[in-house]
């Protein structure tokens, strides 16, 4: 099952009779980077590969090639003890290419946190250089340049939430060591546009190459603005930012002094610049937080627009990294809060801010208005519930909305009500209602019921308040088939069998069974409940049916158990953000301090916050495995081994067409879009946006679906078309 990627090296090579090549990472010049698993340890823990391939086999360059990477390598050995540098594991050559092997980093790069349009506070600025600095301290104390500072190479490890500074300099040295030794291989400059000073663009970096291109995601942080919007003198070169954003004169003289364009007016170094953010936090009259990232909400500079063609000096980048935006934003760039009526408890005001964004030339307005007060200002707390027609949970719904109505008007008067929105799980489309009532805000407290729609909760910034069904650990899926049914186990799964799955939101009746089955082609019956998949397998309608483990399976005597999958995180109960700190509070100690018959009647109980993040990889593991899956025609592959998915490209503004593949990656999708136009186009979604934008799906039911892209611009990236989603709204499903 050999997946080929751009580079020529096939998914499944070992290298050097270890690694074991899962997919490509990235590739630039003459390197190239894969995620590869480590055979020879018991867990075969991830890794990431890099190779390094000369652009000339001559004997001389290929010995100045040896001797340089072996002596950048034991650098990139000793730099690893570092705890927020990857760890060198190995090194090593293979038909006259060379390879570094480096601990894999499991987390977000920064870039997934610099928002167009959502300004950092000051804080959380200064917190950033505090645990940025001391790394590049280390790496400069070692007489060392890392030379590509940028959002993507800082990685917010999840385990703990430290950043970790990626991407070092083996490859980049050695590139630049053999232009120097022989110019004719005319080899690129190592940085990328845009965090690059001059002096690095002509191959001449300095330690505090890396203090400019530091300063330059601290400008993005502060503006909320992309790359290519920050404005800049015509005459002096220098970034024009500080009269447009109220930053203190502190943090202004020591990010203005890093982005100077000359080194001497820079801080020489690392240690530098981090005594001068220390001197500016401890004359701080307003102490910084120790943990601005905590934080669960980032109030926004207010921005001071600029005087109209008053400065006809100032102008974009000339040579932009990525493309600005053509036309003012018609929808706010943050997911819209619910509606609320302004209707305010008595002393208590509606708290409203207002922010300007400058964009190029354009202005962006960000009024965030939000009324203040009970549930969002409306007395009314939404409350959703995924359940069922059966009349004991019906009466135990119904039970919880009576005693929290009682609760809520004993405290706040009969003006404060409640509002029942409940999903019953026979409905069509019951988990995508759920998802889009949660990504939408709609609801103040959501009863999740589902792993799937609990991760969507937390992917939306709601608080966990209680576990659903407290008394379990944890639920379990199965494969199920008739008692009397001639497959034994899922190796007699063939083509012509069929299986009844859940829909794409359900864990265990679709994420877990699929991933069990990898590798299978089988007849596909979707859409199935619990109660209906095992309807038709008893009926013979199909073959073999997914569920989650219930009673009734375990009960069932004319039922056999064909494969049990590994344990799921069950579900919890989460609170909005859109409520105040004290709201939140508020709901949660009330549910929590409600009769102990009533909490189990309504399956929910205190407990510890769930941890998706295992649970996570399995679902992107299947979405990358089913990526070429067409669930609309039977039989269905559980595979992908179509090399045009690794191959595909990408396009731009008004543009129609069909996905036919894609990737997934842990911090976007890459989908292939056949346009109308006779195009083919590589589309990047990426997982901040599918999270947050109602009108989405996950990444498997938008496969094979006719999309429109707006407000998008193709941009050619190394010779391919690509559409870059950025906001929600961006991509419609037609």
């Amino acid at each position: 099952m050999d997946e080929f990627n751009a580079t020529g090296n096939a998914a499944g090579q070992i290298l050097s009779r270890r690694y074991k090549v899962r997919n490509i990472l990235g590739s630039g010049g003459m390197s190239q980077a894969f995620l590869a698993e480590d055979t020879q340890r018991p867990s075969n823990p991830q890794c990431v590969v890099k190779k390094l391939q000369p652009l000339s086999q001559d004997p001389k360059l290929l010995a100045i090639a040896r001797t340089l990477f072996h002596r950048e390598a034991e650098v990139l050995e000793h730099l690893g003890e570092h705890d927020q540098i990857p760890r060198l594991l190995a090194h090593f050559e293979e038909d006259q290419e060379f390879y570094l092997v480096e601990e894999f980093i499991d987390g977000q790069p920064l870039s997934a946190e610099l928002l167009p349009g959502q300004p950092w506070t000051e804080a959380k600025v200064v917190q950033f250089l505090l645990e940025i600095l001391p790394i590049l301290e280390y790496i400069h104390g070692q007489n060392v340049i890392h030379r590509d500072i940028k959002p993507d190479n800082i990685i917010r490890r999840r385990q703990d939430g430290k950043f970790v500074l990626i991407d070092f300099g083996a490859v980049r040295q050695v590139q630049a060591d053999l232009t120097a030794s022989n110019p004719a291989l005319a080899a690129t400059i190592v940085g990328t546009l845009g965090y690059m000073p001059t002096e690095q663009a002509c191959g001449h970096p300095k330690l505090n190459s890396d203090l400019y291109a530091l300063g330059i995601i601290c400008l993005q942080a502060l503006t909320g603005l992309m790359l290519t919007q920050l404005p800049i003198n015509n005459e002096t070169g220098e970034f024009q930012w500080p009269e447009y954003i109220p930053v203190s004169p502190g943090l202004t003289a020591v990010i203005t002094k890093m982005v100077r364009n000359h080194t001497k007016d820079r801080y020489p170094n690392a240690t530098e610049a981090l005594n001068a953010v220390k001197n500016l936090q401890s004359n701080s009259s307003t102490p910084y937080s120790a943990n601005p990232y905590m934080e669960t909400q980032v109030s926004s500079p207010q921005f001071r627009a600029p005087q109209p063609q008053s400065s006809p000096q100032v102008q974009p980048l000339s040579q932009p990294l990525s493309q600005p935006l053509s036309q003012p934003l018609s929808q706010p760039l943050s997911q819209p809060q619910k509606s609320r009526k302004p209707l305010a408890l008595i002393g208590v005001g509606l708290a409203a801010a207002a922010g300007v964004a400058l964009l190029g030339n354009q202005v962006l307005s960000l009024i965030t208005s939000r009324p203040q007060g009970t549930f969002g200002g409306d007395r009314v707390l939404d409350i959703g519930i995924l359940s069922s027609a059966r009349p004991e949970r019906k009466a135990a719904d119904e039970a919880l909305v009576t005693y929290l109505k009682a609760q809520i008007q004993e405290q706040f008067g009969d003006k404060a009500t409640i509002k029942l929105h409940a999903i019953n799980l026979s409905e069509d489309n019951a988990a995508e209602q759920a998802k889009q009532a949660i990504k939408t805000k709609k609801w103040d407290l959501a009863f999740t019921m589902s792993p799937m729609l609990s991760a969507t909760a937390v992917a939306n910034q709601y608080k966990f308040v209680a576990r659903m069904s407290p008394n379990r650990a944890q639920s379990e899926s199965v494969l199920f088939v008739r008692k009397d049914s001639p497959i034994q186990s899922i190796d007699d799964l063939k083509a012509d069998k069929t299986i009844a799955l859940a829909d794409f939101n359900s864990a265990q009746g679709f994420y877990m069974p699929v991933y069990d089955l990898y590798g299978k082609t089988l007849r596909v019956d979707m859409n199935n409940s619990p109660s209906e998949s095992i309807k038709k397998v008893r009926s013979g309608a199909v073959d073999v049916g997914a569920s989650v483990f219930t009673r009734t399976l375990r009960e069932a005597k004319d039922l056999r158990v064909l494969h049990q999958s590994r344990a799921i995180p069950l579900a919890g109960v989460y609170v909005s953000p859109t409520l105040t700190s004290q709201d939140q509070k508020y709901v949660a100690d009330t549910l929590l301090k409600a009769p102990a018959d009533l909490q189990e009647k309504a399956r929910y109980g205190a407990g510890q916050a769930i941890d998706y993040t295992e649970f996570l990889k399995v679902v992107s593991r299947v979405e990358a495995v089913t990526s070429c899956s067409n669930w609309q025609v039977n039989p269905v592959r559980f595979f992908c081994d179509d090399p045009a998915v690794a191959t595909s490209v990408a396009g731009g503004e008004g543009i129609v067409g069909t996905t036919n593949g894609y990737r997934a990656y842990q911090d976007r999708l890459e989908f292939i879009l056949q346009g109308v136009d006779g195009k083919t186009y590589r589309l990047v979604l990426p997982r901040t946006v599918l999270d947050t934008d109602p009108n989405l799906d996950t990444p498997t039911a938008l496969n094979f679906r006719k999309v429109s892209v707006q407000s998008v611009q193709p941009t050619k990236v190394k010779g391919m078309s690509e559409l870059r989603i950025t906001a929600p709204g961006q991509l419609l499903v037609l």
